[in-house]
């Protein structure tokens, strides 16, 4: 189960090759009571290497060669909306789409649980949303979840490594608590692999 879901705007990339972000936003208007429903989902594609050592096949190293996700939700803030879709919001809380719009990337952060029952953060650092929902206006009232797809792109960091997303377990070095800052961004070892 995913909570906390904190997406802010990739305004730039610093020398460490890490995304620099204005402000993050929650993904939901906790102000609305009773629409919290969340769904998340991330697949990873990958390309694996296999080794042959005495006639005995080896698995080798994953590479991961994409990742794609989908999130739907209730209640999604406006001002998310308004970004995801590349949207202004009129002086009347109404969406209105830019007549010569950007195609912005994000940097993601949310927490979950994984299989040993420890509370993880997933850092995604450069997003980018594959499909706008049409869906206007205050959606916060809205009785229908609303559904993004996105693409997952990697950075690469300072020493020339492809950098997918990383993890940080509860109690480690980069855990956040509370609403996440930018320069909150995890920037420490990579983990391409299972967290904790």
């Amino acid at each position: 189960m995913y909570r906390n879901l904190f997406l802010g705007v990739n305004k730039s990339y610093g020398e460490d090759g890490y995304p620099v972000v204005e402000e993050f936003q929650r993904l939901l208007d906790m102000e609305t009571e009773g629409i919290t429903n969340t769904s998340f989902t991330l697949t990873k594609e990958t390309n694996e290497t296999t080794y042959e050592a005495d006639d005995i096949t080896e698995v080798g190293d994953q590479v991961i060669t994409g990742m794609t996700g989908t999130f739907s939700a209730l209640g999604i803030d406006v001002k998310v909306k308004a970004l995801i879709e590349n949207n202004v919001i009129d002086k009347n809380g109404n969406l209105i789409a830019r007549e010569n719009g950007s195609d912005p990337r994000f940097t993601c952060c949310l927490q979950y649980k994984n299989k040993k029952g420890k509370s993880v953060q997933l850092w995604l650092y450069k997003v980018h949303f594959l499909k706008n929902n049409d869906t206007n206006g205050n959606q916060q009232s809205s009785q229908e979840d609303i559904t993004y797809n996105f693409r997952v792109e990697p950075i690469t960091d300072s020493e020339g490594r492809y950098l997918w997303y990383s993890e940080v377990v509860e109690g480690s070095t980069g855990w956040i608590t509370g609403d996440p800052e930018p320069t909150d961004i995890y920037k420490e070892v990579p983990n391409t692999g299972v967290g904790g």
